[in-house]
């Protein structure tokens, strides 16, 4: 390795992808690994998990697979075929949008949780042999990267991320990138959103509807925001506009009060909706607990179907 390369941002998003593989032993992400199986089952026989049917041994068939009291009923061998499971794309749908650039509840940025949930995501994809994309895009930009498999792809994947995730970016249009994931993914996949409050609202309900009519499961992670009148942080401004919080209000109780009700009407409405679709969503606080929050919602995602 050249001096040059020590220092590349792969050997950051290399660490990213290591500590998450660390943790993926947890009985949560392991029953979540799970879920999986059983979403896009091919018409080839093998030792699947879903019976198929029973079919009259020929040369050639394994032994095993003899079903020994259907042979003894009818005098002739008989084997069980199963569905086997083919590999299946998993699309990690980043908001790109410079409002995931912004500060989260943790203290951490925003586009740092995404990073590491598209870390987590693609490990798990890439540990059961599924091919793992990625969909980036704004109200002008849009980035992608195939499904592949493979360590390589997912670093590449990676650092088109860290491209894209930045303060000057353009403002968020979330509806537009499910609409170009809908057209660029013909290939039924599983499909994890990562967005924040402000991108997921009931205008993308939509554009949400239509992903699972092409017969996409849709997993939802909100990455929380940041409290901007939390008189221990430090002074906040938007991204959007530019607008400063005013000193008088940080630390103002009825100030926080009422920010806070807002945001508890923008989550039921949000849920509400999400709820309709039938699709499974987490809210996403820090990087420590991150992994846990998309077991969480995978579970549901399993319990639901």
């Amino acid at each position: 390795m050249t001096e040059e390369q020590e220092g590349s941002p792969l050997d950051a998003v290399a660490a990213r992808v290591d500590q998450a593989r660390a943790v993926l032993s947890l009985p949560t992400v392991r029953r979540a690994t799970s879920l999986r199986d059983g979403l896009h089952a091919s018409t080839l026989q093998g030792h699947g998990q879903d019976f198929d049917d029973l079919a009259l041994y020929t040369p050639g068939d394994d032994v095993g697979d003899i079903d020994w009291k259907s042979s003894a009923r009818t005098g002739v061998p008989v084997i069980k075929r199963f569905q086997r499971d083919a590999a299946a794309p998993v699309l990690v749908v980043v908001d790109s949008g410079r409002t995931m650039a912004a500060t989260a509840a943790s203290g951490e940025t925003k586009a740092d949780i995404a990073r590491h949930l598209a870390g987590i995501v693609g490990t798990l994809g890439l540990d059961r042999g599924d091919p793992v994309g990625l969909v980036a895009g704004d109200a002008e930009r849009l980035v992608r990267v195939s499904p592949r498999t493979g360590r390589a792809n997912l670093e590449l994947l990676l650092r088109r991320l860290d491209e894209v995730l930045t303060t000057d970016g353009p403002a968020p249009d979330v509806v537009r990138v499910l609409q170009r994931v809908r057209a660029l993914s013909r290939t039924p996949a599983l499909v994890v959103l990562v967005t924040d409050a402000a991108g997921l609202t009931p205008a993308a309900a939509p554009a949400i509807t239509r992903l699972l009519g092409g017969r996409h499961r849709v997993v939802a992670l909100v990455v929380a925001d940041a409290d901007p009148l939390d008189p221990a942080a430090a002074p906040s401004q938007d991204v959007l506009d530019g607008w400063a919080v005013p000193g008088v209000l940080r630390g103002n109780r009825k100030a926080r009060e009422a920010l806070a009700r807002h945001r508890a009407d923008q989550a039921a409405l949000r849920d509400q909706m999400l709820r309709r679709l039938g699709v499974p969503q987490a809210t996403v606080f820090d990087t420590e607990h991150a992994i846990t929050a998309l077991a969480a919602a995978l579970d549901r995602r399993r319990r639901g179907r």
